[in-house]
Parts: structure tokens; C-alpha cells; sequence
């Protein structure tokens, strides 16, 4: 069973299966819902168990196979502590699920997508900070005016772009010191 954080922050237990087929694919994990959806059905660590696509789609586990059982499954615990970042999970009212509540989680950032308008309003700023030398900030905009602009951590700025973007933005910031570097000494050499 391992833990999976989904983008509004809740937390879902998934137990990871033998692949198996079902209804045309091939399945190695399916959803455990929550804590009490285990708990219910008596779902042990080790088990072997019933699996079935919801909707046809989504593969969540049925039923543990109880008389199959030979006693080395163990009982499960659900985590307390966010996969992704560590922060302490919490509950939401009565929700029987538990959620990352730090808006600073991996699995917590929402990529916002700006309109054209905005993005006329907001090149130039942009534009201005890079001129400045200050190339990764975040814009906070509250009714299409900036009312703050964060100098955010580099790295957690790149790992946010890299999340988004699926890139690996570190590389390329690397690749671009590493050239930078080398055609200066190149100045440096016909210039000496």
C-alpha cells in the first residue's frame, strides 16, 4: 500500500497490485479511497484481493480475499505525515479523508494560466524584472492588478516550473552558465 497525493491536497491510499488484466489493461495499483473505506472491508497489507473498475475507468480494490489470508499480511496504518513534502495531514470536517494542507507542496500547486489580456498587462513587468537581473519571481494579481511580487526561492521556483512544464529546467539553466562561461573565456583568450 503506498500513499498518493492528488491535486486538491487529499491523501489516498493505493495498494499496488501483481498486474493483472481487467476489461482490456493491465492493472498494477488501484484506489483504496480512505481510511475507513479500508478499514470497512478489512483490507490488510499482503492481502490478496478483488479488484473492479468504477465507472469502468478507475480500478479500486473490491474486497480482501479473506480465506486466503496465511498470516504474514499486516494491518493497515494510514500515513500521517504528506508523501510529497512531510507536512502533517489533516482531516476536513467529517470527510473521511486526510489532506496536505501546505500550499507549498509539490502536489498542491495549481499552474495558473494567464489570459491574453494579462499577459499583455504583465510582459512588460516581466521584461523590466529581467532587465533588473531578477528573472524568477511570482506575481500576486487580485483583480487584474499586481499587488505583491514575491522573489521566490530558485529552487523551489524551478522545481514549481518543472511540475508544471515537465521539463527539467535545472539542465538547461546548467547548459546555459556552462556556454555562457565557455564563449566568455573564448572572449577572454582573443582578447588577451
Amino acid at each position: 500500500i503506498i500513499f498518493t497525493v492528488g491535486r486538491t491536497g487529499q491523501v489516498t491510499p493505493n495498494a499496488v497490485l501483481e498486474p493483472v488484466r481487467l476489461m482490456g489493461s493491465v492493472i498494477s495499483r488501484a484506489t483504496l479511497h480512505n481510511e475507513e473505506y479500508v478499514k470497512s472491508k478489512d483490507i490488510k497489507k499482503g492481502d490478496i484481493v478483488a479488484i473492479k473498475k468504477a465507472g469502468d475507468v478507475i480500478p479500486r480494490v473490491e474486497y480482501a480475499l479473506v480465506d486466503r489470508r496465511d498470516g504474514t499480511e499486516e494491518d493497515f496504518v494510514m500515513t500521517s505525515i504528506c508523501p510529497i513534502c512531510g507536512s502533517n495531514l489533516v482531516r476536513k470536517g467529517e470527510e473521511a479523508s486526510y489532506y496536505c494542507v501546505n500550499e507549498h507542496c509539490d502536489a498542491n500547486i495549481i499552474k495558473a494560466e494567464l489570459s491574453e489580456d494579462e499577459l499583455k498587462k504583465f510582459t512588460p513587468v516581466a521584461k523590466e524584472l529581467n532587465s533588473m537581473g531578477i528573472p524568477l519571481v511570482g506575481l500576486d494579481v487580485i483583480g487584474g492588478q499586481i499587488i505583491e511580487i514575491n522573489v521566490t526561492s530558485p529552487c523551489y521556483f524551478i522545481k514549481e516550473i518543472n511540475a508544471h512544464f515537465g521539463c527539467a529546467l535545472e539542465k538547461e539553466i546548467t547548459n546555459f552558465i556552462l556556454t555562457s562561461a565557455a564563449q566568455k573565456q573564448e572572449f577572454s583568450l582573443i582578447a588577451d
